[in-house]
């Protein structure tokens, strides 16, 4: 059911499918504020139709802007760009890493993004580097930044699995002339490229866009689920290292590092993913946006160049990472095939159908998927984004229909329940009641036979131990 008017739009994608990127807030008639689940959310000063439109036309999930693929054409349609359905336009593809260990292990992946910021700079072909870092606020952990020498590009390298917001960022790069690279999430670079086709200074001043493949964007309040379980109360928690190599294990297999104020004085520790009991399997999808459930770009197909992991067996088990690159703009392809010659990466080219299997479950997910979550809100008579799929219902078997109903339980009662737990400081509460839950999706998933092999492992660890065999 399409909503009346913009402003009824407006309202849905506040209420189901903002982002929280901060792009609208360009047109000074929208504020971003964090809602009581840890989201980024606009709110709208004017109840104006006209005004309205004004903030649809540059919102990613808007029925008034651009597509992907109608802007990708506008940025990338030439003859010696080729075109893949998945993956959008391309000029080459590779997978490599950073020959510099120490960028390598302190990055995500192979540590691509941080080593071509650090470039940028020091060609002067940029004047500053906008990305995610440690926020300088206590009520926040990570945020945009600046940067305009290597040591605060390198500061600021890794994933940052939690929400952040453009509005400064772009208040600064109106006033202030420059020439900008901006690490941005696919959804986020949309919302870029619809700015800049409606305000010329945007246009001028950010010279790249550089999209991290993405799954989905977290909450606030998955960082301190994850403490939480460590003992770390979210109060405690300072800063966390979501993707923590470690030596021993492979590249999937990351390790969360926390930094917490334990009795007046700083502290950390870090733990392998395996022995958090909730929140780590990426398919559940809990403190998930709900956005991103309708999201059909999966590696920022309007970036000039994206990267990734490249989750490929040949390179899973190295553990320093392996990035994954898709490149669109023919300046920063020369810069990488320059620097392998020069042996500053190791890198080789790679089809585009090895992307695509590389990030295999990501376009199961924003793609097949996908065309049952729109089915699902047809049938509910429920507005959503127009998308790239069309809703279908007979696309997927009975089996993988329910799983996908399941992760939607999971995503939306993950962020109802931790809000609870907050408020009455326990979180048993939310192992008491999302464990039910996982387990009816690990044993639809999985089968009977898995589920009890499964649970009496966990017996068997917990013995001698309070914990319930059923946690």
């Amino acid at each position: 059911m399409t909503p009346k008017s913009n402003v009824k739009q407006l309202e849905c994608i506040r209420e189901n499918y903002c982002i929280g990127c901060g792009v609208c807030t360009t047109t000074n008639n929208t504020t971003i504020y964090l809602d009581e689940y840890g989201k980024y959310s606009v709110v709208m000063q004017s109840n104006m139709e006209s005004e309205a439109e004004k903030v649809l036309q540059l919102c990613p999930f808007s029925s008034l802007s651009e597509n992907e693929d109608t802007l990708s054409k506008l940025l990338f349609a030439s003859d010696s760009l080729k075109y893949f359905d998945s993956i959008g336009y391309f000029l080459n593809n590779y997978i490599g890493h950073v020959r510099a260990d120490e960028m390598r292990l302190n990055s995500s992946s192979g540590g691509i993004i941080t080593w071509l910021l650090k470039t940028l700079l020091q060609k002067g072909d940029i004047t500053q580097a906008v990305h995610v870092a440690p926020s300088n606020t206590d009520s926040l952990l990570f945020e945009y930044t600046f940067s305009n020498d290597e040591d605060s590009i390198i500061a600021g390298a890794s994933s940052r699995y939690y929400p952040v917001e453009l509005s400064f960022v772009l208040d600064y790069i109106k006033k202030y002339a420059g020439k900008y690279a901006i690490v941005a999430l696919p959804c986020f670079a949309k919302g870029l490229r619809l700015l800049q086709q409606h305000d010329k200074v945007f246009k001028q001043r950010i010279e790249y866009l550089i999209s991290p493949i993405c799954g989905h964007l977290k909450s606030k309040h998955y960082a301190s689920f994850l403490a939480w379980q460590k003992g770390i109360l979210p109060n405690q928690l300072k800063s966390i290292n979501f993707r923590k190599k470690l030596e021993y294990k492979r590249a999937s297999q990351y390790g969360t590092e926390f930094f917490f104020d334990s009795k007046g004085t700083e502290d950390n520790t870090t733990v392998e993913n395996s022995t958090f009991k909730m929140g780590t399997d990426w398919g559940h999808g809990m403190f998930k946006y709900p956005a991103c459930d309708y999201c059909d770009d999966v590696v920022g197909e309007l970036a000039d160049i994206s990267v990734g992991d490249a989750w490929l067996q040949e390179y899973i088990d190295d553990y320093k990472g392996n990035s994954l690159i898709i490149v669109r703009n023919h300046y920063l392809n020369r810069i990488l095939t320059e620097s392998q010659r020069q042996n500053n990466l190791e890198m080789k080219e790679v089809s585009p159908e090895l992307v695509e299997k590389s990030q295999a479950g990501g376009f199961r997910n924003k793609r097949s998927d996908l065309r049952y979550r729109l089915w699902l809100k047809n049938k509910n008579g429920e507005w959503y984004p127009p998308k790239r799929v069309s809703a279908a219902k007979t696309a997927l078997n009975r089996k993988r229909r329910k799983i996908i109903k399941m992760r939607l339980k999971i995503n939306d009662y993950s962020h109802r329940l931790f809000k609870d737990c907050l408020k009455k400081d326990d979180l048993s509460l939310f192992y008491d009641q999302m464990t039910p839950v996982l387990d009816r999706y690990f044993l639809l998933n999985h089968g009977v036979y898995r589920f009890l092999k499964r649970k009496l492992k966990k017996f068997y660890e917990n013995r001698n131990t309070n914990i319930s065999l059923w946690l």
